[in-house]
C-alpha cells in the first residue's frame, strides 16, 4: 500500500478542484477549459493507480464479500510482516493479505504440511467476526480456521463400467487357466 494513499489523495483533490471550478464556472470559459483540463489529467492517474492495485494482496478486513469456504491455492509466511494467501473465490484466484498472528501462522503451516502428506488441499473457513482475544478490548478480529480438503469422491460407476470390468477380469482368468 506504498503509494495507493497518495494516489487517493492526488485523486481526490483533483475531484475537489473539478468539483469546485464546476460550481463557480457560470459564465467563463477560461475555468471550463480548466475543468476539462483536470479531467484529462485525472484519466492517466487512474490508470497507472489501477495497475498499481492489481499486483498488491487485499487485506482481509476489506473483503467485503461472504468468502464463507475457500481453497487456499498457496500461501507464503513472513515472519512478523503477513501471511499472503492466494485463494480460490468463485472460480477464480484472488490475492489476500492475513496480519502476522503466531498461532494463525502455526495452524496454517501444519495443516499445509498435513494436506501435503496425504495428497489434498489446504481449505480456509472465514468466520463471522468475533470479539477479540482480550477481555478488556473492543478489538474486532476475522477468525480463520484453516483445514485439510477430504478427498475427492470417485466417479460414480455405471452398470456398463461394471460389466466391462467384469468381462475383463472373466478374460484374464480363461488366459492364465492352461
Amino acid at each position: 500500500m506504498d503509494n495507493l494513499h497518495f494516489t487517493f489523495a492526488g485523486f481526490a483533490l483533483l475531484f475537489v478542484a473539478l468539483a469546485a471550478i464546476a460550481i463557480w464556472s457560470r459564465k467563463k470559459a477560461l475555468w471550463r477549459i480548466t475543468a476539462l483540463a483536470l479531467v484529462i489529467a485525472m484519466l492517466p492517474l487512474g490508470y497507472f493507480a489501477y495497475l498499481d492495485l492489481l499486483a498488491k494482496p487485499k487485506p482481509m478486513r476489506l473483503e467485503f464479500r461472504e468468502l464463507g469456504e475457500t481453497e487456499v491455492i498457496s500461501a507464503v509466511l513472513k515472519e512478523d510482516e503477513a501471511i499472503y494467501l492466494w485463494l480460490n473465490v468463485a472460480d477464480q484466484p484472488r490475492f489476500y493479505e492475513l496480519p502476522w498472528d503466531d498461532d494463525t501462522a502455526l495452524e496454517l503451516q501444519t495443516v499445509m504440511r498435513d494436506a501435503r502428506r496425504k495428497g489434498t488441499g489446504v481449505g480456509m473457513r472465514l468466520q463471522e467476526l468475533v470479539e477479540g482475544a482480550f477481555e478488556d478490548t473492543e478489538e474486532i478480529r476475522a477468525a480463520q480456521k484453516f483445514y485439510a480438503l477430504p478427498y475427492p469422491a470417485p466417479p460414480e460407476k455405471t452398470a456398463r463400467d461394471r460389466k466391462s470390468k467384469m468381462g475383463n477380469v472373466a478374460l484374464c482368468r480363461s488366459w492364465a487357466v492352461p
